[in-house]
């Protein structure tokens, strides 16, 4: 578990991270007091959300899952993380609900 002889991360570490990932964002939509859609009845979950500066759309596919009703985008500078979160997305058929765009969080409109 952890990193290898050679110093590479194995795939035990990035499924630590990874839960580690989730437990945080877990925590912070309680501390936010946002309600966690089906689990809580759904009827207040968000229905929109926006990830700005999403990476690789790790987060955004994450709350594409937990929110089976919101809508997802996320926005970035670069284009090819855009285009690779977008392929992510793909293959988890998460597509209809989570997408991604090169944009500015400075503006003020957000793609629809």
């Amino acid at each position: 578990m952890g990193i290898t002889s050679n110093g590479a991360l194995n795939e035990d570490s990035f499924t630590l991270a990874r839960e580690a990932a989730v437990r945080l964002i877990d925590k912070l939509l309680l501390w936010a007091n946002i309600p966690g859609g089906p689990a809580d009845g759904g009827d207040h979950a968000p229905q929109r959300i926006l990830d700005v500066g999403m990476g690789l759309g790790a987060v955004s596919r994450y709350f594409g899952k937990k929110f089976p009703l919101a809508t997802v985008q996320g926005i970035s500078l670069s284009k090819v993380e855009v285009e690779i979160a977008t392929k992510l997305t793909a293959s988890q058929n998460l597509s209809d609900k989570v997408s991604f765009f090169v944009c500015r969080c400075t503006y003020t409109s957000v793609p629809k």
